[in-house]
């Protein structure tokens, strides 16, 4: 026990935090608590007779087969990720726009693309900079316009946005124009 209240203080903090991701399971910050519980519950375990020693290992292992098949992406498992390939139409056509974004261009990018135009100097999640979102030092600031926005010079959106991206974009849509677009994705020049 005295093992596992070492993760009390993280347990507590994210059950009690207001920040979305602290509070959902998937995310990392759930997983800072799983070696303290391990180590807690080999060490309880350690400390009982053989024969509910080897119950509980028993029972451990049954409660982690059924977690894996109900939580993780696991062959046979419920739990489904899909996956696009390098030859997915979505993902062939990424590629093909990104590639029509100059190497030095300051771009503001839906995050899925992100990671693939990472190399360059100044790239952001869209909204950012049109609208903050989980940007800068405050992670809780959100909904300003930063000071940098008309540094963009190119947007690569997909062709089908959510509501709070369409809105978003359509406060500034009339300061860009149709560059290149796919049956995914479309990317927008500054005009002028």
């Amino acid at each position: 026990p005295e093992v596992a209240a070492i993760a009390g203080l993280v347990i507590f903090a994210n059950i009690f935090s207001s920040f979305w991701y602290q509070y959902h399971i998937e995310y990392h910050y759930s997983f800072v608590v799983v070696p303290v519980l391990v180590m807690g519950t080999v060490f309880a375990i350690a400390r009982l007779q053989i024969k509910w020693r080897r119950i509980l290992v028993a029972l451990c292992a049954v409660c982690t087969l059924f977690s894996a098949y109900a939580w993780s992406p696991l062959p046979g498992a419920r739990t489904r990720i899909s996956y696009n390939g390098a030859n997915h139409p979505m993902v062939v056509s990424a590629r093909e726009a990104l590639s029509k974004i100059p190497a030095d261009a300051v771009i503001s990018a839906y995050h899925p693309l992100t990671a693939h135009l990472a190399r360059r100097q100044r790239i952001y999640v869209f909204p950012v900079p049109f609208r903050r979102a989980l940007y800068g030092v405050d992670v809780f600031a959100e909904g300003d316009v930063l000071p940098f926005a008309n540094e963009i010079t190119f947007v690569v959106l997909p062709t089908s946005m959510d509501e709070e991206m369409t809105k978003t974009w359509s406060e500034v849509s009339n300061q860009f124009t149709v560059s290149y677009a796919n049956s995914w994705w479309v990317v927008y020049q500054r005009s002028g």
